[in-house]
């Protein structure tokens, strides 16, 4: 059940392969986005030389089963923290999540990290993202490492592919059930 859908301008750049061919080991194409603090970002920029791993997840606060904030804010801080070699990147793309809300959220929760009102769907649509709470995990060099849900009672998805991403350790098998 397709549950995403939100409200700000994002631009693609370069060649787009669709979300649904996207495959493990695959570079995610460049996108442009803007987020809600009125930022222009582009995948690339955690990419090469001073890459970093970058985790995105699909959030919504007006999803029954997202993920509480506390959870999300827990595993940011061990890897994120504000200068360490780990990004993560919300992406809002649930109907009622405008830009608006986001923006509510992101100050009221004090998250330092880049995050997307994603109204037309052009980051869901190019990672072929189809649940809240969906999360995909990108190497250094921007390489799809996971994808699949953030975390569940008996495996830290997240936490374990991001580690496998840093060298140390297996990620999780992807593409793993998962509500959203």
């Amino acid at each position: 059940m397709r549950v995403l859908a939100g409200a700000v301008a994002i631009l693609f750049a370069g060649s787009l392969a669709a979300g649904d061919d996207l495959k493990l080991g695959d570079v995610v194409p460049d996108l442009e986005f803007k987020t809600v603090d009125g930022k222009d970002h582009k995948l690339s920029e955690w990419r090469g030389e001073k890459g970093k791993v970058l985790v995105i997840y699909f959030q919504s606060k007006n999803c029954p089963s997202a993920i509480p904030w506390n959870d999300i804010k827990k595993i940011a801080e061990k890897f994120n923290g504000r200068d360490s070699a780990v990004q993560f990147l919300a992406v809002w793309s649930y109907g009622k999540d405008n830009e608006g809300v986001v923006k509510g959220e992101v100050d009221g929760s004090k998250i330092w990290y880049p995050c997307v009102a994603d109204g037309d769907d052009k980051v869901t649509n190019h990672l072929g993202a189809s649940k809240v709470n969906q999360t995909f995990v990108l190497d250094k060099e921007g390489k799809l490492v996971y994808r699949g849900g953030f975390t569940s009672k008996k495996e830290p998805y997240t936490e374990n592919a991001v580690m496998a991403a840093l060298g140390k350790g297996q990620a999780p098998a992807s593409d793993n059930k998962f509500s959203g």
